[in-house]
């Protein structure tokens, strides 16, 4: 809505100062606009890339959480291909699973277990790269599915 507005205002005072419109080259600009924002948010996908990532982020049931957009989405991709590189079933990844995966794989690489520098080392990039997937993974996942909540919430 603020970007109708935006334009609206914009529209009224390019016409306060003589010039016009018609309504193709208002379409025109609005579309690039539109195409703008969308490759900020999604990057050079195609269409049909775009709508498949959407119809998936959609279809977990976050569609109304202000907390997740479909950068979210795209890390929840990223941590089911984390975990399957420790040989977790990926498929059986779900908002009430994800905390406790995450924790069993964090106890597993977890730099501080390790005493040879190399290994060591090695395991402060896995750890890295995971804590920032696991940053950007909508809140509904972190959720762990204590009895309190259950209580509270449920």
């Amino acid at each position: 809505m603020a970007l109708m507005d935006a334009m609206n205002h914009w529209f009224r005072t390019m016409r306060g100062m003589g010039a016009t419109f018609d309504f193709e080259t208002a379409e025109r600009i609005i579309e690039q606009i539109g195409n703008y924002i969308v490759n900020k948010i999604y990057g050079k996908e195609t269409a049909e890339q775009k709508n498949e990532r959407f119809r998936r982020w959609f279809e977990e049931g976050t569609g109304g959480d202000s907390s997740s957009s479909p950068q979210s989405f795209g890390a929840l991709e990223e941590f089911v291909k984390f975990v399957e590189q420790f040989g977790i079933d990926a498929e059986g990844i779900n908002e009430q699973n994800a905390k406790k995966i995450y924790r069993t794989i964090v106890q597993n690489i977890h730099p501080d277990k390790f005493p040879d520098p190399d290994k060591k080392a090695e395991m402060t990039e896995k750890f890295k790269d995971l804590q920032a997937i696991w940053e950007r993974v909508p809140e509904s996942y972190k959720m762990a599915s204590n009895w309190y909540e259950r209580f509270i919430f449920g």
